[in-house]
């Protein structure tokens, strides 16, 4: 999640988006549901690529994608059948 070039160490910024990320694989590999909110659109792919690294599928909304696409994205939350059961 570099945001500069360089072998600099990272900043505070992206030491704590590495952290923010840990405890949400952490929380999904438990079963639990995430939710991250950022005013940060620039890197908001950035922070939804490291779950998607690890297996996991983020659901990404952002301002501005209009109601039907937002619905689409909402709709792939909801649990399946089996996962209810569950």
């Amino acid at each position: 999640m570099s945001r500069g070039s360089g072998s600099c160490p990272a900043t505070a910024g992206e030491q704590r988006d590495r952290q923010i990320i840990a405890d949400v694989i952490t929380a999904l590999g438990k079963h639990r549901n995430c939710l991250v909110l950022t005013n940060w659109t620039s890197h908001l792919e950035q922070i939804a690529s490291l779950p998607r690294d690890a297996g996991h599928d983020p659901v990404v909304l952002r301002g501005g994608m209009g109601a039907k696409a937002a619905r689409r994205r909402c709709a792939a939350c909801s649990p399946s059948p089996a996962d209810r059961r569950s």
